[in-house]
């Protein structure tokens, strides 16, 4: 779920600045206006919310309960083994950190 918001939030942000590129002066500046907040809010979101780094974190969970399910149908691992696996999934997903100030380490006179 995350890794489809993000791979949308991306799209929407990239099609709205080519939009803003390629139509600016051509199209009202209302218009202009609408698509440049667009596509700062979908920027923001995934930076704020760090959802690629998310994404990986979802995936590597998933790969590593799925695994683990597999292990389980062949009688390879016991129950407790699952269990274990499902916790360890959930802590590789962690919290859903907001970072209100995304470019504060970002020192740009390096």
């Amino acid at each position: 779920m995350v890794t489809r918001e993000c791979n949308c939030y991306g799209f929407l942000a990239i099609a709205s600045s080519l939009f803003i590129s390629a139509f600016a002066g051509t199209v009202d500046d209302l218009t202009i206006k609408i698509i440049a907040f667009i596509a700062t809010l979908f920027i923001t979101l995934i930076t704020a919310f760090n959802l690629t780094s998310k994404a990986s974190n979802v995936r590597n969970a998933w790969r590593h309960l799925n695994k683990a399910i597999y292990s389980f149908k062949s009688n390879a691992i016991d129950a407790n083994a699952l269990i274990k696996a499902y916790e360890e999934g959930e802590n590789m997903l962690g919290p859903v950190d907001l970072n209100p100030h995304p470019f504060e380490k970002i020192n740009v006179m390096a």
